[in-house]
């Protein structure tokens, strides 16, 4: 399926760059982004899909690759914003207000 395909990409990406699964607390940070329909005059996609879901697919996909657990994280800062497609994130040891 695509959510699949989604979180082995970012699992890919995430091993590329050198992430390794550490252990203790850690914070994370994601913006998503999504291109915004020609029709649609609104600042932010206030739209499916909801950013829960897109947080726990991302929580997901770094299990074993940047963190042992997603259990591990202390600390989220999402947003969803319309530009390029994709998703940036960064994770950092501790806890950490981003």
């Amino acid at each position: 399926t695509e959510l699949l395909a989604w979180r082995g990409l970012i699992a890919l990406k995430a091993k590329q760059a050198g992430c390794q699964p550490v252990e203790g607390a850690i914070s994370i940070k994601l913006r998503f982004r999504y291109a915004r329909p020609k029709s649609v005059k609104r600042d932010k996609p206030t739209v499916a899909p909801d950013l829960d879901k897109q947080i726990r697919s991302v929580l997901d996909a770094l299990t074993g690759v940047a963190y042992v657990d997603d259990g591990q994280v202390v600390c989220i800062q999402a947003t969803k914003e319309y530009g390029e497609p994709g998703v940036d994130i960064q994770v950092t040891d501790g806890f950490d207000l981003l």
